[in-house]
């Protein structure tokens, strides 16, 4: 079996946070887990070559999609080609953009599972029961959000390269207070998905923002973001 979590970042500099936060929690299931990032203009060949290439030979292969504003046409093309080279293949999608306007999308009309919101223990739990021989049949799944002190981070996940040469994401806070008319967010009901929750700069993040500015000679940034992207603020490290 294998596990494959997949995006298409805006640019090479960008390194996945929300991806990396999946491979922190899977528990018993890391070990089975790849990452591929990819960078949005990417021919879709290409991208659906080297994810094929790294699926299991001799058992269940399921693939997770990033899927945002910037990457959401290409992954549904890509999805689309995977799933008519390879239809076996278990495509999960999460993200923004599939999370509050799903009805109707393409890309998750080709999907098999899609979960909405928070997806830290909500993919490793799909992912359990699909392995194990009961993958339910409902393709829309709530991602279910535990206290932050329950949450793994994920800081361990960036790789020496990512160290050197990318962007780094450290979450600051999740949610978001402010409710503008124009998120995709007020288009339902979701004021229990608005409410800000701050996280603690524990000991743990400040040993990874520290292991960040001394692992490498280049200069490289460090975002302190918020998950829903608003208000972010810029570090620089040298």
């Amino acid at each position: 079996m294998t596990i494959l979590l997949s995006t298409l970042n805006a640019r090479y500099a960008h390194a996945s946070l929300g991806l990396r936060y999946l491979m922190a929690n899977a528990g018993e299931l890391r070990e089975q887990m790849e990452l591929h990032e990819f960078v949005i203009g990417t021919k879709t060949t290409e991208i659906v070559e080297k994810l094929l290439a790294r699926r299991s030979t001799d058992g269940i292969t399921i693939l997770g999609f990033g899927v945002y504003i910037w990457n959401v046409e290409e992954t549904t093309r890509v999805v689309a080609l995977i799933k008519r080279i390879a239809p076996e293949i278990v495509i999960v999608l999460g993200g923004p953009e599939v999370s509050y306007e799903s009805a109707g999308q393409p890309i998750v009309e080709a999907a098999d599972y899609v979960i909405t919101g928070w997806g830290d223990v909500t993919f490793p739990e799909l992912c359990r029961s699909i392995l194990g021989g009961s993958a339910p049949a409902q393709k829309m799944h709530a991602g279910r959000q535990p206290p932050m002190a329950e949450i793994a981070l994920p800081y361990n996940e960036y790789s020496a390269t990512d160290l050197a040469q990318r962007t780094l994401y450290v979450e600051a806070s999740r949610g978001c207070p402010f409710k503008w008319s124009r998120c995709m967010r007020a288009v339902r009901d979701c004021s229990s998905l608005l409410t800000a929750r701050s996280i603690s700069i524990s000991k743990a993040v400040c040993a990874s923002c520290s292991s960040f500015s001394t692992s490498s000679r280049r200069r490289r940034t460090i975002r302190c973001s918020p998950i829903s992207n608003w208000c972010p603020i810029t570090c620089r490290r040298r």
